[in-house]
């Protein structure tokens, strides 16, 4: 996941290769199965009682929503209370914040 402003992007040789290993190393990244019937609120319901530490291409599998309303709804139903910044993607793919506290006004990343 990059932003458009990286593009084209040539990896350095073997760069590839660890990022794939790195999100295939058991250790870091978990699966977990959901069978039945879901919906995407009830996949972040599941996402914020657990301790996950990042959501990747959420537009993708969390249809409806934003990746601004993900961090949002991830924000104000952590239930670990574990998170107090969500960072995201814009529509114009720049890294945003937001915190708990202010959670509708993003700011650039590089504020943080």
């Amino acid at each position: 996941l990059l932003p458009t402003a990286l593009y084209p992007c040539k990896f350095q040789v073997g760069t590839q290769a660890k990022i794939l290993d790195t999100l295939l190393d058991p250790s870091i990244v978990a699966l977990k199965r959901k069978t039945g019937m879901w919906d995407p609120t009830m996949l972040l319901h599941m996402v914020c009682k657990g301790r996950y530490n990042a959501l990747i291409d959420t537009g993708a599998l969390i249809t409806g929503f934003t990746n601004h309303d993900v961090v949002r709804f991830v924000l104000h139903n952590d239930v670990l209370g574990i998170f107090d910044v969500g960072v995201f993607l814009n529509e114009k793919d720049q890294q945003m914040f937001v915190t708990k506290t202010n959670d509708l006004d993003p700011k650039p990343i590089k504020q943080c």
